[in-house]
Protein backbone atom coordinates (compact mmCIF):
# COMPACT_ATOMS: atom_id res chain seq x y z
CA UNK A 1 0.00 0.00 0.00
CA UNK A 2 1.73 3.14 -1.21
CA UNK A 3 -0.47 5.77 0.41
CA UNK A 4 -0.98 6.45 4.07
CA UNK A 5 -4.45 5.51 5.29
CA UNK A 6 -6.07 7.63 8.01
CA UNK A 7 -8.69 4.93 8.66
CA UNK A 8 -8.57 3.16 12.00
CA UNK A 9 -7.39 -0.41 11.46
CA UNK A 10 -6.96 -3.33 13.82
CA UNK A 11 -3.72 -5.29 13.90
CA UNK A 12 -2.60 -8.60 15.32
CA UNK A 13 1.14 -8.88 15.85
CA UNK A 14 2.67 -12.27 15.13
CA UNK A 15 6.00 -13.42 16.53
CA UNK A 16 7.78 -16.37 14.95
CA UNK A 17 11.17 -17.67 16.10
CA UNK A 18 14.15 -15.69 14.75
CA UNK A 19 16.04 -17.15 11.78
CA UNK A 20 19.36 -18.98 12.37
CA UNK A 21 21.28 -15.68 11.99
CA UNK A 22 19.16 -14.04 14.70
CA UNK A 23 17.06 -11.90 12.34
CA UNK A 24 13.56 -11.20 13.66
CA UNK A 25 10.47 -12.75 12.14
CA UNK A 26 7.68 -10.48 13.36
CA UNK A 27 4.99 -8.32 11.88
CA UNK A 28 1.35 -7.28 11.89
CA UNK A 29 -1.71 -8.69 10.18
CA UNK A 30 -3.89 -5.66 9.33
CA UNK A 31 -7.70 -5.70 9.32
CA UNK A 32 -10.45 -3.17 8.63
CA UNK A 33 -12.07 -1.95 11.84
CA UNK A 34 -15.50 -1.81 10.23
CA UNK A 35 -15.70 -4.88 8.02
CA UNK A 36 -12.98 -7.15 9.39
CA UNK A 37 -11.53 -7.37 5.85
CA UNK A 38 -7.89 -8.51 5.85
CA UNK A 39 -5.70 -5.87 4.15
CA UNK A 40 -2.39 -7.68 4.35
CA UNK A 41 0.80 -8.00 6.36
CA UNK A 42 3.38 -5.43 7.50
CA UNK A 43 6.77 -6.97 8.30
CA UNK A 44 8.47 -5.49 11.36
CA UNK A 45 12.01 -5.96 10.07
CA UNK A 46 14.49 -3.68 11.81
CA UNK A 47 12.27 -0.58 11.55
CA UNK A 48 10.03 -1.76 14.38
CA UNK A 49 6.64 -0.07 14.34
CA UNK A 50 7.91 2.68 12.04
CA UNK A 51 6.63 1.19 8.80
CA UNK A 52 3.29 0.26 10.33
CA UNK A 53 2.87 3.82 11.68
CA UNK A 54 3.69 5.29 8.25
CA UNK A 55 1.06 3.18 6.50
CA UNK A 56 -1.59 3.20 9.22
CA UNK A 57 -1.03 5.98 11.78
CA UNK A 58 -4.35 5.16 13.48
CA UNK A 59 -3.76 1.45 14.04
CA UNK A 60 -4.91 -0.39 17.16
CA UNK A 61 -2.99 -3.50 18.20
CA UNK A 62 -5.44 -6.07 19.53
CA UNK A 63 -3.06 -8.89 20.40
CA UNK A 64 0.47 -10.19 20.07
CA UNK A 65 0.73 -13.93 19.57
CA UNK A 66 3.53 -16.45 19.06
CA UNK A 67 3.27 -18.41 15.80
CA UNK A 68 5.19 -21.08 13.92
CA UNK A 69 7.58 -20.04 11.15
CA UNK A 70 5.15 -21.47 8.56
CA UNK A 71 2.49 -18.91 9.58
CA UNK A 72 4.97 -16.04 9.28
CA UNK A 73 6.06 -17.31 5.86
CA UNK A 74 2.42 -17.44 4.66
CA UNK A 75 1.83 -13.87 5.91
CA UNK A 76 4.91 -12.59 4.08
CA UNK A 77 3.13 -13.49 0.83
CA UNK A 78 0.55 -10.80 1.72
CA UNK A 79 3.08 -8.08 2.53
CA UNK A 80 1.92 -4.49 1.98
Amino acid sequence: MAIKSRAVVYTVKIRAPSDPSGNPRRGWMVYSKHSGHYFGFVDEGYSGRGRLKKLFPNYRELASIPVAYSVYKDCMGDEL
